[in-house]
């Protein structure tokens, strides 16, 4: 599959990149159908003290569920999923009315 990574200097590049797969039971694989650059990925490249050669560029797509671990219990494959720039539970108190910055699993 191709990605998106950042090759050091301020510059990125399109390359091949090995297939994902499920490794933790709480993984997703999705296929990416459309992506978008946004102001993030312009801010890590411009200011990529930190960011090592070869980090995966994006968090901005939808696509579609293609394998899940054993404890994901919402998605399933052949679902049309989006990207977000955070991890959150979806079910908690805090989530549910989308209030999912104060979710405790958020990361």
């Amino acid at each position: 599959m191709k990605a998106v990574l950042y090759v050091g200097d301020g510059a990125v590049r399109v390359e091949r990149v090995g297939e994902p797969e499920v490794v933790d039971p709480t993984d997703a694989v999705v296929r990416v159908r459309r992506a978008a650059v946004c102001g993030t990925d312009l801010h890590v490249v411009a200011h990529a003290e930190h960011v090592p050669r070869g980090t995966v560029l994006g968090h901005e797509f939808v696509g579609e569920v293609t394998g899940v671990g054993a404890d994901v219990r919402v998605h399933r494959p052949g679902a049309l999923v989006v990207g977000a720039d955070y991890t959150a539970c979806g079910s908690c108190w805090w989530c549910r009315p989308a209030g999912w910055p104060a979710c405790p699993w958020r990361r």
